[in-house]
C-alpha cells in the first residue's frame, strides 16, 4: 500500500491534530494546525475572523423609483438603468424582488461573483402598473409611507391597501363624491 505522510508537524504550526484518511489504497496524513505557525505569522482562527455582513433591506422608495423609470421608457420595456442615490447592487436586488413579487416581468438569477441575486427585466406587469398609479402622486405616497411607518413597518400588502384607499379617496374627492 502506498503511503504519504507529513512527519514534521512543527512546520505546519506547532501543536497539530492529525487526521488519518484512507482513500482507495492511498493512505494520507493531513495536519490541521491548532496554533498559529511561527513561519506564517499569527493568522486568526476561523472563529476569530470577523466578516462585515452587508444587509440588504427592501426600500419601497426604490421600488417606486424603479417602476417610475420603467414607465418612462418609450417602448414599454425595462432597459438597464441606474437610480440616483442607490448602488447597482441595491437596484439589481430590488429588481429581483420586484420580479418575485409580480411587479415586473423578467428572469431572476444569480451570477458567480455577484454579491446579490439579479433580474433581467422585460416589462412592468399589470400589478406593477396598478401599484405605480396608486403611488404616483407624491402626497399620497408620503401619506401611505407615514401610515405604514406608524403601523410598525412597510409590509407590501399593507402598503398596497393603504395606497389603494388613499387613491380611491382622492378620486372621490376630485369627483365630488362622498
Amino acid at each position: 500500500m502506498a503511503a504519504f505522510r507529513v512527519m514534521d508537524a512543527a512546520l505546519c504550526g506547532g501543536l497539530a491534530n492529525a487526521l488519518l484518511a484512507k482513500v482507495d489504497r492511498l493512505e494520507v496524513m493531513m495536519i490541521l494546525p491548532s496554533a498559529p505557525s511561527p513561519l506564517v505569522g499569527t493568522a486568526p482562527r476561523p472563529s476569530e475572523v470577523i466578516q462585515e455582513v452587508k444587509k440588504m433591506k427592501r426600500d419601497m422608495d426604490l421600488v417606486r423609483s424603479i417602476l417610475l423609470a420603467c414607465s418612462e421608457h418609450e417602448h414599454g420595456f425595462a432597459p438597464d438603468f441606474q437610480i440616483d442615490g442607490y448602488s447597482t447592487e441595491q437596484v439589481e436586488y430590488h429588481k429581483y424582488l420586484m420580479v418575485e413579487a409580480g411587479l415586473l416581468q423578467g428572469k431572476t438569477y444569480s451570477v458567480a461573483g455577484s454579491e446579490t441575486p439579479v433580474a433581467t427585466v422585460s416589462a412592468m406587469t399589470w400589478e406593477g402598473h396598478d401599484f405605480l398609479e396608486a403611488s404616483r402622486d407624491d402626497k399620497i405616497w408620503a401619506k401611505a409611507k407615514q401610515a405604514t411607518s406608524a403601523a410598525g413597518g412597510m409590509a407590501f400588502d399593507v402598503l398596497k391597501t393603504i395606497l389603494s384607499g388613499l387613491a380611491t379617496q382622492a378620486a372621490k374627492n376630485f369627483a365630488g363624491l362622498p
